[in-house]
């Protein structure tokens, strides 16, 4: 996320060498204490409050010293208000910004967002002032822009959204005397977000000029800008705090400003606060000041050089732990609830460790001297990169060992190693505009697997990622209204549409693949040299192809980065390679690639530009049944550039070929027949000839491509009977995954019981060997696959595992002061213990969910909560999570998801949702995640024509109400995946209810 600037200048307000100017007789200091007036009362005080500045303003322009430049290193901050005395500005009374300042609809959205580049932002004094009391819920401050003009022009335009400004002011910063031009209109584009300063002269190129402004908006619950959470003591008592959320396009909703990636500056930032609550931003604490009337003000060091959705406001009364990185130059602070802090340890671990791998990793030193870490009871994504002041959802930050379960210590470290990973992707080195995205979140989502591996080795999280991520957004982007991970987006609901699997998880794919290609020597040489060059400033996906082919040159591996790589980013899915080979006399091998669709007739989007033509450069590789274990690990490329190719190798007949070793490059593999069933006797006969992950890759492909019409589905089948022998956790990832879509589309037709019976029959193997038995001592991977066994039993209806989770259930209602539950279990127990029991067995989950401390643990009852077979508990339950009393607005809309996964709840889920539309869209529709994943938990499992139509028609209904909002694209994909479920009903239905019953016999 970066260009070329020096990181080390640092501008305060006034001059460059980081001292404050006020040389304008009408900029004073003083307090505002959050008093709320009437239009008419305001204005009769503010003329006479005018006129005492006037009067005070005279008396300082005679008493102050004759240089008005501070000492170097002394930034006076502006604060409390810009007070108005310019009487040829006719606005002092100040100017309310539109509260709707987007528009949803795809029809009606602007493209032309950005800002005028004629001014360029250096530095940003802010301060903010939230105001936490119940009757209020206000945020007022203000903001001065030092900013250099690079060419002629009569405006001022900033970015603004739901928030009101007065005394807007403008004055040089020049001490040549001549008088810079002033303010003489305010205006607003709503459609662009912007406000327009007009003035009544020209900046003129060269100049450097201050803008400042008061600003107030609402404190809201929106979890966007600057926002209030709430969180409920021990002892029953709420407490607020204020916390914020910028990425993608909210800084703009907490004070006006250049909110665009590559219009970096530098930020001195002063929080106001209550005496008793503590503040926190992304730099370290300079100064505290005493204000009266119960109020402090936090001013800070000024930041390095960042943009503006990196930043951070906290004010809150938490407890932390701390310790230090790189030698003790770092101080790392974690921070919770005090009634969470015990729950801190492993985040305060995994932090400190990892920037330590992250430092000699990247050859370059964390950026900062230090880095708080804090858990918030609410926020909407994961967690944010903020510089220095990174924010997470409790659920991904806090591990309490005998509650919280091995998928929670998972995902803390995982998310903490890839908010970590931005500290250097994505803050030092920033995308140029959002189109780049894809430079922030792939590469920390690849990055991320690293400083796991680094500080839990044992996990084997490098095998993982094959089903975390690799197949996971295989499935998305192998739709035809996918997009490339390079697209030109503009409006910030187009924006906030990107925050996807494509731009994270395809992202980290092809990463992956340029890591294996390159080397990891070079590969990391070629990232260092790239973040040297770029650091402080931004960056575009060619900087980064242009470095690693330099440094592939430099070591001598013939690659061109950016050529092979632009047909994997500039356009959207990935190929299908088929594997055909000639027998007998004269073999032959022959390799024919082809965009993959899971629906080959679906209408391929055309709004990308593609002039690859859905060719790629395709590094294929492949073994056979007779090749060495040093060629499976080190094989050679094949590349396939063309459409088709032939290759120089002869096969045995008697041989299977199996392609993609490793599972590194990003593309499907296909076979003849006839390897095909040399494949299915090998597994059938000795499956551990094929390694792990190729075996758990074969499973995938086989069931994408029978669902695409590429093989018989027969055969996907025919692959998992060697299952029974199988007993690795990745291939049984695969398989279970893949069984699921065709458990969801038999799951209301007649050959459903066959189908059950069969599930059974493959997984009791697993199930027996496995267990119930958990220690928590045991390699991860075996916990996983227990947790594999055991779910796919229950789901299945096995009757020994629907017995004993019930039992458990049961033990603890009696008990619950001691669970007896082993805690990677508990969603398994508390799960089917719901389904199977009554609206006892559900209030029983409700009351412990309600009186829990642990955030992984309320998460895990808030799932389990959605299983109950009873309509009336799941309408109760949907009712509850839009009340906001118990269920949070960070998980309601996960809760209303959970209950549409539930075969019984999904139809009530759906007629929910559209009975409280206009709720939930207020609440999520801009979201950057929640709207989207909702809408795809929602519709997953339609699959009939009359669902199809049904869907067609409300999105049709809220597209003409501009109500599509961020999850515009996730509704188009919806729409496409219910006619695939449709089309697969239709297409196989028979076919695997005739192979069901050839087993039966």
């Amino acid at each position: 996320m970066s260009n070329g600037y020096d990181g080390k200048e640092r501008f305060a307000m006034g001059t460059e060498s980081g001292t404050a100017s006020t040389s304008m007789n009408s900029i004073k200091f003083k307090e505002k204490k959050g008093i709320f007036l009437t239009w008419p009362v305001a204005i009769l005080l503010a003329l006479l409050v005018i006129g005492c500045l006037v009067a005070v303003g005279l008396i300082v322009a005679y008493t102050k010293p004759m240089c008005n430049t501070a000492a170097p290193g002394e930034a006076e901050r502006l604060r409390a208000t810009i007070s108005k005395t310019d009487k040829d500005h006719p606005d002092s009374a100040g100017v309310p910004e539109p509260e709707e300042t987007s528009t949803s609809s795809t029809k009606s959205r602007v493209k032309d967002v950005r800002l005028p580049s004629s001014l360029l932002p250096i530095h940003y004094n802010v301060e903010l002032r939230p105001n936490l009391d119940p009757t209020v819920f206000m945020f007022d401050g203000s903001v001065a822009i030092l900013m250099e003009c690079t060419s002629p022009t009569d405006n001022v335009t900033l970015h603004i959204n739901k928030l009101k400004v007065s005394n807007e002011i403008l004055w040089s910063d020049d001490h040549d005397g001549k008088p810079s031009p002033k303010i003489k209109r305010t205006d607003f584009d709503k459609a662009r977000q912007f406000i327009i300063f007009k003035l009544d002269g020209t900046l003129q190129p060269g100049k450097k000029y201050w803008v400042g402004m008061n600003y107030s908006g609402e404190l809201a619950e929106d979890l966007t800008g600057i926002y209030r959470s709430k969180y409920t003591t021990s002892s029953g008592e709420t407490r607020w705090i204020a916390t914020s959320q910028m990425e993608p396009v909210d800084a703009r909703k907490t004070f006006p400003c250049f909110d665009e990636p590559s219009l970096k500056a530098t930020f001195s930032v002063t929080l106001v606060r209550w005496n008793n609550m503590t503040s926190l931003s992304n730099m370290e604490l300079e100064k505290t000041e005493n204000r009266g009337n119960g109020w402090t003000a936090d001013y800070y060091k000024p930041s390095v050089k960042m943009p503006t959705y990196l930043l951070a406001f906290l004010i809150c009364d938490f407890g932390f732990k701390d310790t230090t990185a790189q030698n003790g130059n770092v101080e790392v602070k974690v921070w919770a609830r005090k009634a969470a802090v015990q729950q801190l340890d492993y985040a305060l671990g995994s932090t400190s460790s990892i920037i330590d791998f992250y430092t000699e990793y990247f050859d370059i030193p964390f950026p900062l001297n230090k880095s708080d870490s804090v858990a918030v009871p609410d926020f909407a994504a994961g967690a944010m990169e903020n510089w220095g002041l990174i924010l997470y959802r409790e659920t991904a930050f806090l591990y309490e060992p005998g509650i919280s379960s091995e998928l929670n210590k998972k995902r803390v470290c995982t998310v903490v190693a890839h908010e970590l990973a931005h500290q250097w992707f994505g803050n030092l080195v920033s995308m140029a505009w959002w189109d780049d995205l894809w430079l922030n979140e792939g590469f920390a989502s690849y990055v991320e697997y690293l400083g796991i591996n680094h500080y839990e080795p044992s996990w084997q999280i490098m095998d993982q990622f094959l089903v975390d991520d690799f197949q996971n957004v295989m499935r998305l982007d192998a739709l035809g209204s996918s997009h490339p991970i390079y697209l030109p987006v503009y409006h910030p609901d187009e924006i906030n549409e990107i925050f996807d699997k494509i731009s994270y998880s395809k992202g980290a794919a092809i990463i992956r693949m340029m890591n294996y290609l390159l080397g990891e020597g070079t590969f990391r040489r070629g990232l260092t040299e790239y973040l040297r060059n770029n650091s402080y400033g931004n960056a575009r996906t060619v900087d980064l192809w242009d470095f690693l082919s330099a440094q592939a040159t430099k070591d001598g591996v013939n690659i061109n980065v950016r050529q092979v790589m632009d047909t994997w980013t500039l356009q959207m899915g990935f190929p299908v390679v088929t594997v055909t080979r000639t027998y007998g006399s004269q073999p032959s091998i022959s390799l024919r690639q082809k965009h993959f669709l899971i629906d080959p007739t679906a209408k391929v989007s055309t709004k990308y530009e593609n002039k690859f033509n859905y060719i790629w450069q395709v590094p294929f590789t492949f073994a056979t049944q007779r090749s060495s274990a040093s060629h499976w690990n080190r094989p050679n490329v094949e590349w396939l550039k063309e459409r088709t190719r032939k290759l120089d190798t002869r096969v045995a007949d008697r041989d299977w070929i199996i392609g993609n070793l490793g599972v590194f490059g990003y593309y499907r593999t296909n076979y003849d027949d006839r390897n095909w069933q040399m494949l299915i006797n090998q597994l059938n006969t000795d499956h551990t000839v094929i390694p792990v992950k190729n075996r758990a890759q074969l499973l995938d492909d086989s069931f994408a491509l029978s669902r695409a019409g590429h093989m018989d589905i027969v055969q996907s089948l025919e692959l998992t009977e060697y299952l029974g022998k199988e007993t690795e956790y990745l291939p049984w990832e695969s398989a279970l995954t893949s069984f699921n879509y065709i458990n969801e589309m038999l799951g209301r037709t007649g050959a459903y019981g066959m189908f059950q019976k069969y599930m059974i029959s493959q997984i009791l193997p697993l199930y027996n060997s496995s267990g119930w038995r958990d220690t928590g001592n045991e390699p991860q991977l075996d916990t996983f696959k227990r947790i594999d066994a055991l779910q796919a039993a229950c789901k299945y209806g096995y009757a020994d595992c629907l017995s004993e989770a019930s039992r458990l259930y049961t033990l603890w209602m009696q008990n619950p002061a001691a669970n007896p539950v082993p805690v990677n279990l508990k969603l398994i127990v508390y799960c089917n213990g719901i389904r199977q029991g009554g609206v006892a067995e559900w209030d029983f989950a409700w009351e412990r969910y309600k009186e829990s401390n642990v955030a992984t643990e309320k998460s895990t009852l808030l799932n389990a909560l959605s299983c109950s077979a009873d309509v009336w508990i799941l309408e109760r339950y949907l009712n509850r999570a839009l009340e906001e009393k118990s269920i949070r607005r960070q998980d309601a809309d996960y809760v209303i998801g959970k209950v549409a996964r539930n075969p019984i709840g999904r139809f009530i889920a759906w007629d929910f949702v559209r009975n409280y539309w206009d709720t939930i869209f207020k609440r999520y529709g801009e979201s950057i995640f929640n709207m989207a994943s909702l809408v795809k938990r929602l519709t997953s499992l339609k699959n009939t024509d009359f669902e199809l139509q049904e869907l067609k028609a409300w999105v049709e209904f809220i597209g003409d109400r501009n109500e599509l909002g961020s999850a515009a694209n996730a509704w188009t994909q919806a729409i496409e995946t219910a006619g695939n479920n449709v089309k697969w009903v239709k297409d196989n239905l028979q076919t695997v209810n005739g192979w069901l019953e050839t087993l039966a016999v």
